[in-house]
């Protein structure tokens, strides 16, 4: 029997998760702890998991617990999905854009990005650390944001393996195979970049490059691809803005363009509200109804019946089993995975797990046109992760002036460090290493 111990149990990874152990042979029997300070989010995923295992007849056992020691007592295996200080993402984005900085998101990249690893990494490190007590072999699974940020400061402050994981490949792929009206599995795609902006560097089938008929395909009615496209609430992703990349930069982008528009600054130039109505498209529900009227019975049945292409228990199982297994978009330090990037930096790329371990595929180098952007990304997050360790305001400062989004707005180096101040200022309690 192995054990799972799900952190942040209270979020909507939780129950999926608990389907795909239920459906790997490798975990049967398997022990999932879900974990959440927050008892009522806490006993309402349970509910939502025990019907997914009274649906399924799942052969697997489930226990909550708000302590995390519990949890992680003998761990194989720790999923991590939180969001930590969520209250000031309002102040905060209001103090960005007096400063000319919009984010469409704001959980990655730009200002807001960047303060919310300050917030996210020390509560990662936490747990990397606990884990270091209660579980040390254990893999640590991070689905939380800035997931490069979030994942380089475990291995870079700890001796936890770890890895990100994110769907935005996997859906991209799957728009990108009906497009070219080629099913999935005849395509072999290979992925670099940083997560939410990892490039397709390769798309094959049978060996012949597609990216001809790719481009043809949109030259010739790019409409057909910007309507082809999973929905997020009303709307339709941005994917026009995918489109002007490729055609800019030859490369297609992945995860979607209103992740993508915020690594690009002249695509931020206003507020969020007035980027939505600019770049999404209204339209229907697919599923008929408003998720936020959901069931618990609702979600249950969804885990079920809804492919969230999540690659956590095939790792697992992976891993367990010993079998090599390659996976296209994982999020791991480079460490000569791709040779014309820093070794150190987390990357989005493929991933093998061989002999039980999950380890890089070899890359090489990758084309000039997508590289720059990526090392001044790159710099930026390790600049963010030494001041999140430190509470140093000078990496901080360097963090903030080598961000895309902040830099390609701010005006000058006085305006990032008034920025820089009042942030810190209005969440003071939340930034605690910057007042030791």
């Amino acid at each position: 029997m192995y054990k799972i111990a799900v952190v942040g149990a209270g979020g909507h990874f939780t129950a999926p998760l608990v389907y795909d152990v239920i459906s790997s042979r490798s975990m049967k029997g398997s022990l999932v702890v879900l974990e959440d300070p927050n008892k009522e989010k806490l006993e309402r995923s349970k509910r939502i998991c025990d019907m997914v295992v009274e649906k399924t007849k799942g052969e697997i056992h489930l226990k909550a617990t708000t302590k995390l020691e519990e949890a992680l007592d003998g761990a194989d295996f720790v999923e991590a999905s939180f969001r930590y200080g969520g209250e000031l993402i309002g102040s905060e984005r209001a103090i960005t854009e007096r400063y000319n900085i919009f984010s469409t998101v704001g959980d990655t990249i730009g200002a807001m990005g960047i303060f919310t690893s300050l917030r996210h990494i020390p509560v990662i490190l936490g747990i990397a650390k606990e884990m270091e007590r209660f579980c040390p072999n254990a893999w640590l699974i991070n689905y939380s944001n800035p997931m490069a940020q979030l994942t380089r400061a475990v291995w870079k402050e700890t001796n936890i393996k770890v890895v990100g994981l994110c769907h935005g490949v996997y859906g991209t792929e799957k728009n990108i195979s009906k497009f070219l009206n080629i099913e999935k599995n005849k395509l072999q795609f290979k992925v670099v970049g940083v997560n939410h902006l990892p490039w397709f560097i390769s798309i094959k089938k049978e060996g012949q490059d597609m990216y001809p008929l790719l481009k043809k395909k949109i030259e010739a009615d790019e409409k057909i691809w910007i309507d082809l496209t999973w929905e997020y609430g009303k709307r339709l992703w941005p994917h026009s803005i995918a489109v002007q990349l490729f055609k800019t930069f030859g490369l297609f982008p992945s995860t979607g363009g209103l992740h993508n528009a915020e690594f690009f600054p002249w695509f931020c130039k206003q507020p969020q509200q007035k980027f939505l109505q600019n770049y999404f498209k209204e339209t229907k529900w697919t599923k008929g109804t408003d998720r936020s009227k959901w069931s618990e019975e609702d979600w249950a049945d969804d885990a079920i019946k809804t492919d969230y292409d999540d690659k956590a228990v095939s790792i697992m199982g992976s891993i367990i089993e010993g079998k090599t297994e390659k996976f296209e978009a994982v999020n791991l330090p480079n460490r000569g995975a791709v040779d014309n990037l820093p070794q150190e930096a987390v990357l989005e790329i493929p991933g093998i797990v061989k002999n039980g371990n999950l380890k890089p595929e070899k890359v090489g180098n990758i084309p000039q046109n997508i590289r720059g952007i990526l090392e001044i990304i790159i710099a930026s997050q390790e600049f963010t992760v030494e001041a999140a360790i430190k509470g140093d305001k000078k990496k901080l400062l360097l963090a903030l002036l080598h961000d895309p989004l902040v830099s390609g707005n701010i005006g000058t180096i006085e305006n990032a460090r008034q920025l820089m101040e009042e942030i810190l200022t209005t969440g003071k309690d939340y930034y605690p290493q910057f007042y030791k």
